[in-house]
This record gives C-alpha cells, structure tokens and sequence, in this order.
C-alpha cells in the first residue's frame, strides 16, 4: 500500500500534537479552559491539516476533571482519521 508510510506520519504527527495538547490543558488547567474556552481548534503550520476538540466533564469528587481529547485530519484521498488517548 502507498500510503502506508504517509499515513503511518500523520498517526505519529498526531500523537505528538495530542500529547502537546493534553500538556497544554494540564498547564492552563482544566477549569479555565471549560468556562472560559478554547475547546477546539486547528494547529499551526506545519501542522494545519491537523484539528482537535477537547471534551471536559466535571467531576463529583472534589475539583476532578475528566478530560477527552481527540486530533482530527483528512487524509489526501478524503478519508476522515482521529485519534484520542486510551484509558488504560
């Protein structure tokens, strides 16, 4: 297959974006960013065909946050592709 290797890229691309992004969330502070936002958005250059949402649920034990995050991108041939961490 020819775009394995370009597809194989853009999983690793994504991988480190929502790694970045998740790292992001924890420094600003998941309150913050549910009231006052973003929750969505597109990365910059080199990285602009990638997006990602972010999904934040309080919780109710004490200031606990459960936070989804999902690194969206469509592949040349159109295909829809995301990514988002697994609970392990």
């Amino acid at each position: 297959m020819a775009g394995c290797p370009a597809l194989a890229r853009d999983y690793q691309q994504a991988a480190a974006l929502l790694d970045k992004t998740l790292t992001k969330i924890d420094l600003i502070g998941p309150s913050q960013l549910l009231y006052e936002g973003p929750k969505e958005g597109v990365f910059e250059p080199p990285h602009e065909k990638f997006t990602w949402q972010a999904q934040i649920e309080t919780r109710l034990q004490g200031h606990l946050y459960e936070v989804t995050v999902h690194i969206l991108w469509q592949t040349p041939g159109g295909t829809k592709r995301s990514i988002e961490p697994v609970a392990q």
